[in-house]
């Protein structure tokens, strides 16, 4: 099985570095206490949840964090606005998914969180291969850079799992493979489970949030990262 490249969170450490812990269930519901929108929607759209926080450590700015959704359209792609300061700091339409895009689970966007100096966003998806995805942002020097993430895939039907897990600040990758214990009668997978630690190449260090995209598709397993060196 290929790892769906679009795709529970982050483990403890990118949470520990960013000065962020996160409590509850791996993917709890949207607060449905939601703040007032950070601005008047953009031509096109609703404005769909908010949040607002600190953000960044040591020295914190207020933020306010809004997700907008195309009227009339779905399958539209959503856009994140961020507010610093009470201006707009940065618009990306690459974090979060339509609200179709989900696929058995419909609306992907099961996490949406200031919390601690971070921005928390988780995004699930699929059908019998499911996927997913956590991102953490925050910021350094006045700009947003991705903290770190998770994205990881499980077949359903037999078992196998990939799960690559990045923290973008200190530099450490953690690649799991859980081979198939029900494995179909053609498949070639390895029958070994795979568990390594390895270091970020410094040009992924504190990316940009307009990487997002490169990330999704980049491949973060240890032992190619290795080689690429």
């Amino acid at each position: 099985m290929r790892m769906m490249q679009r795709c529970t969170p982050l483990l403890a450490i990118v949470a520990m570095a960013t000065g962020c812990l996160m409590s509850g269930p791996a993917h709890a519901a949207v607060n449905s206490d939601a703040p007032k929108t950070c601005a008047a929607p953009d031509a096109g759209y609703t404005v769909e949840r908010s949040v607002r926080g600190p953000i960044g450590k040591p020295d914190t700015v207020d933020v306010c964090v809004d997700v907008l959704t195309p009227k009339n359209n779905p399958d539209g792609d959503r856009r994140m606005r961020f507010y610093t300061g009470g201006k707009l700091s940065l618009a990306s339409n690459d974090i979060t998914m339509c609200q179709e895009c989900g696929g058995m689970i419909a609306d992907p966007l099961v996490a949406l969180e200031i919390k601690r100096g971070s921005l928390f966003v988780s995004n699930l998806g699929g059908s019998r291969e499911r996927w997913g995805e956590d991102w953490v942002f925050t910021m350094r020097d006045g700009r947003w850079v991705v903290a770190g993430w998770t994205l990881h895939s499980r077949d359903t039907m037999t078992g196998l799992q990939e799960r690559y897990s990045v923290n973008a600040l200190t530099g450490e990758v953690r690649s799991d493979y859980v081979p198939p214990d029900r494995p179909e009668p053609d498949d070639t997978s390895s029958k070994r489970p795979s568990h390594l630690t390895c270091t970020l190449p410094n040009a992924w260090r504190t990316p940009a949030i307009d990487q997002l995209a490169k990330i999704r598709t980049h491949g973060w397993d240890c032992a190619k990262l290795a080689k690429s060196k």
